[in-house]
């Protein structure tokens, strides 16, 4: 075999490794298995890689079953940014987390299961939309279904991702160090897409592009970390007042949230959850810049 036939070969796969990925690449879980993803009120549709604008994700959007995967079990979505610079970093945010999903009996959408009061029989983390910051390119925002294991609680280092508790644990949230506290199986399908907040000429720029960038890593995804304007502007008085945010809805997973949602300030690495003291510096120094990080 010729060298350019070695060559050739090694393109091939790649390429082939490439589209199966549904998942952002450089995002710390690849899975191969598309998950349906929908914005209902823009009437959007998410492609792996599909630039969106931001107005169009303001509220969550409906997940549905992917094919093959069984319709009795309990699920769990997640949906998370890999892209927020800071100082030459890019950081994670952990932007919504919706465990006790359940098919639902009309059709493969995934409808969240409520208890008595009306309320979700386990809480997540309420829906933040993409904000990315002005001249950080298009951002990738992550969505993976897992399966829910019997007897599912979260991992209690992991207990203040949503209000009324402190979210500190949002920024720097470690997938891989959650599923494995959790015992959580493989995911079964992910999905991906881009938004960006930028002029006219970039968005065009973007949407040419193949979704294979954002803002250039340097650091493992898996010790990543990010957060918006708004929730850093709520992380400022967070030692003051206690963060605080509600569901809208009842039934389905595109509901969207109410209150003030405050960055975390805590991160994960090698699956063990420690508050670091510097990203509450981060998230201060973000209010000071008044930058965006989404």
């Amino acid at each position: 075999m010729s060298n350019m036939q070695i060559a050739l070969l090694s393109l091939t796969s790649l390429l082939a490794a490439t589209v199966q990925a549904q998942s952002a690449p450089q995002f710390e879980v690849v899975v191969q298995e598309n998950l349906p993803v929908a914005y209902q009120a823009s009437d959007t549709k998410v492609t792996p890689g599909l630039l969106v604008p931001r107005n169009d994700t303001l509220e969550a959007p409906a997940v549905s079953l992917p094919s093959g995967a069984p319709d009795n079990e309990t699920y769990m979505v997640f949906m998370i940014d890999q892209d927020v610079p800071r100082n030459g970093s890019t950081f994670t945010l952990l932007h919504w987390f919706r465990p006790d999903l359940h098919r639902s009996m009309d059709n493969d959408t995934l409808t969240l299961l409520m208890i008595d009061d009306n309320t979700p029989s386990i809480e997540g983390a309420d829906y933040i939309p993409p904000t990315p910051p002005g001249g950080s390119g298009p951002h990738r925002y992550t969505f993976l279904l897992y399966p829910q294991p019997p007897n599912f609680t979260i991992p209690e280092a992991y207990a203040d991702i949503n209000p009324p508790a402190d979210s500190a644990a949002r920024i720097g949230f470690n997938l891989t160090a959650f599923a494995s506290a959790a015992g959580l199986a493989d995911p079964v399908a992910a999905n991906y897409l881009r938004v960006l907040n930028g002029t006219e000429a970039e968005t065009a720029s973007a949407e040419s592009a193949t979704g294979t960038v954002g803002v250039a890593p340097t650091e493992s995804p898996t010790t990543v970390a990010s957060t918006t304007d708004s929730e850093a502007a709520a992380s400022a008085t967070a030692s003051e007042d206690s963060p605080t945010a509600t569901m809208s809805g009842t039934t389905t997973p595109s509901q969207s949230t109410t209150g003030d949602v405050n960055p975390p300030t805590e991160s994960d690495s090698g699956g063990n959850v420690n508050v670091a003291a510097p990203y509450v510096g981060l998230a201060l120094a973000v209010v000071g810049a008044g930058m965006w990080m989404a």
